[in-house]
């Protein structure tokens, strides 16, 4: 279905979290990466989907090969978030994730005790927003926890007090934002394919109010959230943001903004995001400003949400035109970082250690390409991510 789709942590703070909620578990076990230099590096992660096993693999930003571990355990390890110095890198399909502090030390953790190491509950978004990091553990429909409805864990962990919290909510949780000490949290409900908000009061970990998201436009056909590791919600100038697409043949290009109160959860404004095919990859918060990325490389940029964005097309040559249509090059993620966007390609043509996959910087002004980096370790992984640990 469509809305399916798509760690500095030393060891006293690490110590500390244990301490802090003995509901969660930390291990001691761990890797370390080298921290070889200080100017900006790239921590690329090789992951497969089903199977076990990872290789992180750390790049110079001309593209040379700075360290590499290997994670035996680790699968599917899809989501990633920075708080302060610190990576954050979760299973999509697992109970087992990691921290990359700034020293290079990778750090295992899992989610509440309940639900035992290594289980197949991953989670369905990262995100961090003002004091919280934010994950879900897809729970499901599962006989010692939720046997009748469909669930997920929203798991929280307070940046300044160094606590986690949780709670169990019905539905397929998709992201979450703060905002007023409250937690806003995109769902899809699996029983009705209806779609909504929790709001949950962050302090005590209770469910305050929901709101329901309009999802049936243009007759009856149903549009759900859309975009990568929390990307289908924002705050944005005081206001939720939600983005939509629709799942029939003639409304899937066209995505859609709605503008939310959070207050009372009313609908103020919706908006289609392009007259033309636009098929929604990222929506990020950056300096200010709302960039809305499509997989073609075309942003729509927000200043303020009672004026005209702009548009911006990320430019590349012919040949790099030819190269992503022939050898099927698909978008891996993006980082901003000091005005550009970094995009990471994979071309998936071929079999994933035979593929090309590069990291290509463009500047946020004008769209100009800046600079290519090459990633030469060949990985017979076939997911892959990245993040500027510099």
């Amino acid at each position: 279905m469509l809305f399916k789709k798509r760690i500095r942590i030393i060891f006293a703070t690490l110590f500390l979290l244990g301490l802090a909620v003995s509901t969660f578990w930390f291990t001691t076990t761990h890797h370390s990466l080298k921290n070889i230099t200080k100017s900006e590096t790239f921590t690329v992660v090789y992951s497969n989907a089903m199977d076990d096993g990872a290789e992180i693999v750390k790049y110079s930003n001309k593209g040379e090969i700075l360290d590499k571990k290997n994670l035996v355990n680790a699968q599917s390890l899809y989501y990633f978030a920075k708080v302060k110095n610190d990576y954050y890198l979760m299973s999509e399909r697992k109970n087992r994730h990691y921290i990359l502090n700034q020293n290079g030390i990778l750090q295992p953790f899992f989610g509440p005790n309940k639900y035992g190491k290594d289980r197949n509950i991953g989670t369905s978004f990262l995100k961090e927003s003002d004091n919280h990091l934010f994950f879900s553990m897809n729970v499901g429909i599962n006989p010692s926890y939720s046997p009748t409805q469909y669930t997920n864990e929203l798991v929280y962990f307070d940046k300044k007090n160094l606590k986690y919290r949780n709670i169990l909510l019905n539905g397929y949780l998709l992201s979450t934002v703060e905002y007023n000490n409250m937690a806003y949290t995109l769902y899809v409900n699996n029983n009705d394919n209806s779609v909504g908000i929790y709001v949950i009061d962050l302090k005590t970990s209770k469910k305050i109010k929901q709101f329901t998201i309009e999802n049936r436009l243009h007759g009856l056909k149903e549009y759900f959230p859309v975009g990568q590791n929390g990307a289908s919600l924002q705050i944005f100038k005081g206001k939720l943001i939600v983005f939509l697409d629709g799942n029939t043949s003639d409304t899937q290009f066209h995505p859609i903004m709605q503008i939310i109160d959070p207050k009372n959860g009313k609908l103020e404004n919706e908006t289609s995001l392009s007259d033309t095919s636009f098929l929604f990859y990222d929506s990020q918060i950056y300096n200010d400003k709302l960039y809305i990325l499509s997989e073609d490389l075309n942003y729509t940029i927000f200043n303020d949400l009672n004026k005209k964005p702009k548009k911006l097309k990320l430019k590349q040559s012919n040949s790099v035109s030819e190269k992503i249509q022939n050898e099927k090059g698909v978008i891996s993620g993006v980082q901003y970082f000091a005005g550009s966007v970094f995009v990471l390609y994979d071309y998936v043509k071929n079999s994933p250690v035979d593929r090309i996959r590069e990291i290509r910087e463009y500047d946020l002004l004008t769209g100009k390409e800046l600079h290519v980096i090459p990633l030469a370790f060949k990985s017979n992984k076939e997911m892959i991510r990245f993040f500027l640990t510099n």
